[in-house]
């Protein structure tokens, strides 16, 4: 009798300790998910903010490819209104040598 009641209560100490290491690992497993779940939140944040700092070199490359763009026609503009002066310039020159021309010829006279 004595012992089957020591075999009985191994059976017993052993159950428990089956019981403990299965809570325990069901506490591991539920902890580990949890910390994949808030990886997977970290993962998705840093991506998101990926996306948005994407975006914001797109809008920024937008924004310089105008300007250039703009700068690129101002200094068209400048060109094109400096050859015109300089037209217009030349224009008077030749005025004013005739003019000189015609004086000098009149002078002689």
């Amino acid at each position: 009798h004595h012992q089957d009641a020591l075999a009985r209560e191994q059976q017993d100490n052993d159950t428990v300790q089956e019981d403990i290491s299965l809570s325990h690992k069901e506490e591991l497993a539920n902890v580990t998910t949890i910390t994949i779940c808030k990886q997977q939140e970290t993962i998705d944040e840093l991506r998101d903010e990926v996306w948005l700092k994407r975006s914001e070199v797109k809008d920024l490359k937008l924004d310089m490819k105008t300007a250039l763009q703009l700068a690129a026609a101002d200094l068209e503009a400048m060109r094109a209104n400096h050859w015109k002066e300089k037209r217009i310039l030349f224009k008077k020159q030749k005025a004013i040598k005739k003019c000189t021309r015609r004086v000098s010829k009149q002078r002689k006279t």
